[in-house]
């Protein structure tokens, strides 16, 4: 399990939910910036979702789902 930002207000953000088996993933974005995520199960690509939430960058839902 791991959570990083912001992720109560959910009316604010749009939310993004990955699910496969064995794991959840939730992303909080604010105009296509990451505020805040909840990974449970898998978090081997933690440093990419840090790095997107450190940065501010603004990101795409495919930028959470590609390998």
């Amino acid at each position: 399990f791991y959570g990083c930002g912001e992720t109560v207000d959910v009316e604010l953000f749009d939310v993004i939910e990955i699910k496969k088996k064995g794991h959840l993933h939730k992303f909080y974005l604010f105009d296509g910036k990451l505020q805040g995520f909840i990974l449970i199960g898998s978090v081997e690509k933690l440093a990419r979702y840090r790095t997107f939430y450190l940065t501010q960058q603004v990101i795409e839902k495919c930028d959470l789902t590609e390998k």
